[in-house]
């Protein structure tokens, strides 16, 4: 018989594998009991969630002749586990813990083959993922800064000019950096995906570049945390 296929998984440098933890940490909003448990596992310290004139965020555990711990707002913490992250150094087998930790898959430290860098092989938990075409994605989310110079690359290969009339250029510090959909000779950006059209006489959406598409809308959700707190509707609902 045959076995059961692997579960989705991405292999991620512990580069890739830090980033992806940053960016969770600042992407979601208030995830404080993750913020509690990564206070304790970078840091060392007890935490709780909190809240303060409405701010949510930690309590800390009070320190030696302190009756109270101290408060520290969530985005505030955000940031200062951020950089703890990045003084702690962790290695691969740290790193794959965080992750799990993090994005609530099973994560691993894969073995280096010679001259070769670590991996973090974490799981996606896309199995059982299908789109349902509501166009949320196209329609809510902020992506407008995540085009990038391979996306641009193959429009001009294809001479896709329908695409590239609308994606901004800006000079960055590392080099031109582009923005999608702005407004043809505008610095406006488009109230929705010039690309995207609603399917006549249904509720779901088609996208018109479906097969040159921006990275950034192939590869999503990408995880199913990023789904669920997206409000991606790809998964059952229990």
């Amino acid at each position: 018989m045959p076995g059961r296929p692997a579960p989705p998984a991405v292999l991620l440098t512990t580069a890739e594998a830090l980033a992806a933890i940053r960016c969770d940490l600042r992407m979601y909003g208030p995830q404080l009991d993750e913020f509690c448990s990564l206070a304790g596992a970078l840091c060392g310290l007890a935490a709780r969630p909190a809240e303060q004139g409405g701010v949510p965020g930690l309590e800390l555990a009070p320190g030696a002749g302190a009756a109270r711990g101290r408060f520290v707002p969530w985005e505030i913490a955000a940031r200062w586990l951020c950089r703890a992250l990045t003084r702690s150094h962790p290695g691969p087998e740290a790193l794959a813990r965080l992750c799990a930790l993090v994005f609530g898959q099973r994560a691993e430290a894969l073995p280096a083959a010679p001259g070769e860098a670590p991996r973090i092989r974490l799981e996606t938990g896309m199995d059982g993922f299908a789109c349902t075409r509501c166009g949320r994605c196209c329609l809510d989310l902020d992506y407008h800064a995540e085009c990038d110079a391979e996306d641009v690359a193959l429009w001009r290969r294809l001479g896709r000019e329908d695409i590239l009339a609308w994606v901004g250029r800006e000079q960055g510090p590392e080099g031109p950096v582009y923005r999608i959909w702005r407004r043809p000779g505008t610095p406006l950006y488009a109230e929705r995906c010039p690309f995207l059209r609603r399917v006549p006489g249904d509720t779901a959406f088609v996208c018109t570049i479906h097969d040159v598409k921006p990275a950034i809308c192939r590869s999503y959700p990408g995880l199913r945390k990023h789904a669920l707190l997206t409000g991606c509707k790809g998964f059952p609902r229990g």
